[in-house]
C-alpha cells in the first residue's frame, strides 16, 4: 500500500483505501508525495493533536 510512501510501512497505519472518502483520498496522495522528514513533521503534529483534551 505504501510502495510510493517514504514512511516506513510499519510506522503507518494500514487503511484500506476503499474506505476513505474523495478528500481522504487526495489528502492521502498527497501526503505521499511530499518527502520523509515533511512526512514526519506532519505526523508528529496530527499526533499532538490527538492528544488535545476536548
Amino acid at each position: 500500500m505504501l510502495e510510493n510512501s517514504s514512511v516506513l510501512e510499519t510506522e503507518a497505519p494500514v487503511v484500506d483505501p476503499r474506505c476513505l472518502n474523495d478528500q481522504e483520498l487526495r489528502l492521502l496522495a498527497m501526503f505521499r508525495r511530499i518527502n520523509n522528514q515533511k512526512q514526519k513533521d506532519i505526523l508528529r503534529v496530527l499526533e499532538a493533536f490527538g492528544q488535545l483534551p476536548d
